[in-house]
């Protein structure tokens, strides 16, 4: 979209989230809307040198504006080809066959190589009708405040899973696919949390699976919760809220990040939410409450005390297991009060 997609000056927002923590269900929310572009993490295929908890702030977020407007701009069939494709504004009939054509070719050379996910360029909806750039990542947690920083007009959607349901499902897919990058954990004893514990790299040979996920969980979520949950640029949300009432809960976001609603994400939300607690790990049709419950019936008493004891030297992770599915506003009160108290 290059230029155009510029001068349009469109509304721009990133969905920061852990792994697993229904970040791309939101994303595709947001992708159904007619007049949007969604990016689904464009860090993959433009890798940031930018650590995860940078010593030199003033530095990451100098690259981090170059950064995310490389992002912005991406081609990619692995950024912008997600499935469903869905037709936007302004986009005729032809143009919306050749796209899907182009991004299932694509797709379909991934299989006998990979590094075709990276591969472009893909052809784009026409960007005179777009007013909203999404991005959705779940690499950039730990530098979610420096990313707002380094765009001032960037909002930002903090999407908080509970602890043990966000485990429950990485463990479910070290199970099937076996282990990739999710028990990787190296930057964890320079992250806010890690400081404050006094971890040390040595302490990390000595962690259980489970320690490695729910000290996973609890540092990056921290880093980004501390300051977004004051930030007048940034919403969090509850991903168990969401599940309970999907189409009010977006709509609430819409209205508070400023957003022209579509009768076209609200077929989206309720078509994806059809589905079964057992359909694919990666899929996107499910009852999302279902989903968010399934760690109940998966986790043993003793799996999920190790999981609180960790967690709850966080703030989110107090409002985690304080509030659950309650409402979110009431638990960000309570649990910005306790943050002097500890």
């Amino acid at each position: 979209m290059g230029k155009s997609q510029q001068s349009a000056n469109p509304k721009t927002i990133m969905i920061f989230g852990s792994p697993r923590s229904g970040t791309t269900w939101l994303g595709k929310i947001f992708d159904s809307h007619p007049q949007s572009h969604y990016l689904h993490e464009p860090e993959i295929a433009q890798p940031t040198t930018v650590p995860v908890f940078p010593p030199d702030e003033a530095l990451a977020i100098t690259q981090l504006a170059t950064d995310i407007g490389g992002w912005l701009n991406a081609r990619d069939v692995r950024t912008t080809g997600t499935r469903p494709i869905i037709r936007k504004k302004g986009e005729s009939a032809f143009h919306h066959a050749l796209r899907q054509a182009n991004i299932y070719a694509f797709k379909g050379m991934e299989r006998l190589i990979p590094s075709m996910a990276m591969a472009g360029p893909v052809l784009q909806p026409p960007s005179k009708a777009l007013t909203l750039m999404v991005i959705k990542t779940v690499n950039m947690l730990g530098r979610a405040t420096l990313c707002l920083q380094a765009v001032p007009r960037l909002q930002g959607i903090h999407l908080v899973r509970h602890p043990c349901g966000q485990i429950a499902s990485i463990m479910r897919g070290i199970e099937k696919f076996g282990e990739r990058f999710e028990l990787s954990n190296s930057a964890l004893p320079y992250s806010p949390m890690g400081k404050r514990e006094g971890l040390k790299p040595q302490d990390l040979a000595h962690l259980s699976p489970v320690e490695i996920l729910a000290w996973k969980w609890a540092a990056f979520n921290d880093a980004a919760f501390q300051s977004l949950s004051d930030s007048d640029r940034a919403i969090i949300v509850s991903y168990e809220d969401m599940t309970c009432d999907p189409l009010g809960s977006v709509q609430q976001m819409f209205t508070q990040l400023g957003l022209e609603w579509a009768p076209e994400v609200e077929a989206f939300i309720r078509a994806s939410s059809e589905g079964t607690e057992h359909d694919s790990h990666y899929g996107l049709k499910r009852d999302p409450r279902l989903a968010a419950l399934r760690w109940q019936s998966e986790l043993s008493a003793d799996t999920v005390k190790t999981i609180e004891m960790i967690c709850r030297k966080t703030a989110v992770g107090r409002w985690a297991f304080n509030v659950g599915t309650g409402d979110m506003a009431d638990g960000i009160n309570k649990v910005t009060s306790s943050l002097s108290s500890g």
